[in-house]
């Protein structure tokens, strides 16, 4: 949701938990890929291709 431009505040309220625990998670993914932010994250899955994995048409 962060990678169509959504904040963190309408992120919290779509999936009703508190912002907190967006930014929680966020951060925990920014460890997780040793990185210092969302574009950096999200650039390098659009590099791995994971973003296709979700958004290719099944034949």
């Amino acid at each position: 949701m962060l990678a169509d431009g959504k904040d963190r505040a309408e992120i919290a309220k779509i999936h009703c938990v508190e912002s907190s625990t967006i930014r929680t998670h966020v951060g925990n993914i920014l460890k997780k890929f040793e990185e210092s932010s969302v574009k950096d994250v999200v650039d390098r899955l659009r590099n791995l291709g994971i973003f296709d994995i979700f958004t290719s048409e099944k034949s």
